[in-house]
């Protein structure tokens, strides 16, 4: 029988990097330290965070909107 041992390898790799869910404390400092940074004009947080559902696996998606930005 075939067996992929890449796809193995792979998992073994994400179960090693798996962490706990972020915690809200985390979450507040994150979004503190964007305000203090860039001064946004909101921050949507979206994705399974957002939701209210998330797991182990899933990360952070924040939206940080600004007035304007010389960065490119």
């Amino acid at each position: 029988k075939y067996f992929n041992y890449d796809f193995l390898a792979r998992f073994i790799y994400i179960k090693k990097l798996r962490v706990r869910m972020i915690s809200h404390e985390t979450i507040q400092e994150v979004v503190k330290r964007l305000v203090r940074a860039y001064d946004p004009l909101v921050i949507y947080l979206y994705g399974a965070y957002g939701w209210g559902n998330p797991d182990d696996v899933d990360d952070l998606n924040l939206l940080v909107i600004i007035e304007a930005s010389d960065e490119k």
